[in-house]
């Protein structure tokens, strides 16, 4: 007991004690601790996972870095004049004609040292990608917990980026740093979203961004997309770029064996009906899309922050080759539930982990629709999003 300012007698509140001693109190330490320690295993497996994804020996990794060999092969095509999409059938190379010459100079190395610098390079442009959503948010006022945000990042998603050296690391870099400026730098967000465009289908995915955009956006978009046939164009002559387009119209699931983002992988169908129920699926969402932009033409109105994170993890699950290699994309819509988490926030972030890991496992063990179980992720992260409650009305 102390005095108070008029030298009367203070009582001891208490409060203090009270916290610390109460069930509620213990509970809460309990489960901050719990969470703390989920958080450390969590980094101490990735970065276990990482060092020996880089080190250790390719007899006992099947697949890793498994993707730099299509690039580092279409740098090789390009330098010896040859043909880059038949260059390999183990490493397809299915990217634009005039990216070969962004591959060419990684031939200088062994390629064993050009698939390591790869993989470091789109690991390292996925993790930038994450800070930027982070800054986003902050911007907003509704950035989550760090251990949130840190268990996403490290996520599996974001390891299988680096296991594979896979391009859309850097695709999803680029997405992030154009959401980032999508308000301030509206031409700056439209290159951004054109430099996606290495990989047509996932282009797509910055449609409901651009929605919520200035028109420069749209104009540097239109513009940036269109430079990638024109260069091929240019550098290779029509041949080549027909025979990209044959590519891309005889493409089939060339990921066999890895887990799917696509929701169409989740339907048990045969191979004819499967097709054109993917071709179904991405059509819906490019007409729900249509919609949102005829009604931007009529009213003006743009998509608020929510919505457009919440359409392009549908518009993920509408792609029909997403592979657990673009889950990160779905991330803007799992980071921003991070603000107040809820008990399915928490399931999916779980989910994150997990669902990639169950469905290669599956997939080995030849169930296919099982294997696809990860696929349920990106749907299931827009309907919690749009679910949740909006906590302030925002715009891009």
């Amino acid at each position: 007991m102390g005095l108070d300012m008029t030298g009367n007698p203070r009582q001891n509140s208490g409060i203090g004690e009270q916290n610390s001693s109460s069930p509620h109190g213990d509970a809460s330490l309990e489960a901050s601790h719990v969470q703390h320690l989920g958080l450390v295993a969590a980094c101490a497996f990735a970065a276990c996972f990482a060092v020996v994804v880089v080190l250790a020996p390719s007899s006992l990794l099947q697949y890793r870095f498994a993707d730099t060999g299509a690039y580092y092969l279409a740098g090789r095509a390009f330098l010896t004049g040859t043909d880059p999409y038949t260059a390999s059938d183990l490493f397809p190379y299915v990217y634009w004609p005039v990216a070969t010459l962004l591959f060419a100079p990684f031939t200088v190395l062994p390629p064993f040292m050009a698939g390591r610098l790869v993989a470091m390079l789109v690991t390292f442009s996925a993790s930038y990608g994450y800070v930027c959503l982070w800054y986003r948010l902050r911007r907003e006022g509704l950035a989550p917990t760090r251990s949130w945000f840190v268990l996403i990042a490290v996520g599996t998603p974001t390891l299988v980026v680096l296991y594979l050296g896979q391009l859309s690391g850097l695709v999803f870099g680029l997405y992030a740093v154009g959401l980032l400026n999508l308000d301030r730098r509206p031409a700056l967000a439209g290159l951004c979203f054109a430099l996606m465009v290495i990989k047509p289908h996932l282009g797509l995915l910055a449609l409901p961004a651009l929605l919520a955009a200035a028109p420069r956006a749209w104009f540097t978009f239109l513009l940036g997309t269109l430079c990638w046939p024109i260069a091929s164009l240019a550098v290779f002559g029509p041949g080549r770029l027909l025979e990209y387009g044959n590519v891309l119209l005889g493409m089939r699931d060339h990921a066999q064996g890895f887990a799917a983002a696509s929701f169409s992988a989740l339907l048990p169908l045969p191979e004819p009906v499967h097709r054109i129920a993917q071709l179904g699926i991405l059509v819906l969402f490019l007409a729900g899309l249509a919609i949102i932009a005829l009604r931007r033409l009529r009213h003006g109105a743009r998509l608020s922050h929510r919505a457009v994170d919440a359409a392009t993890a549908f518009a993920l699950a509408s792609l029909p080759f997403a592979i657990a290699y673009d889950l990160p994309f779905a991330a803007p819509a799992l980071i921003r539930l991070g603000h107040v988490p809820s008990v399915p926030a928490r399931m999916l972030i779980v989910g994150w982990w997990l669902t990639p890991w169950i469905s290669t496992a599956f997939l080995a063990l030849h169930h296919s629709t099982l294997g696809a179980l990860s696929a349920i992720l990106p749907p299931a992260l827009a309907v919690a999003l749009l679910a949740s409650p909006a906590r302030r009305p925002d715009r891009l």
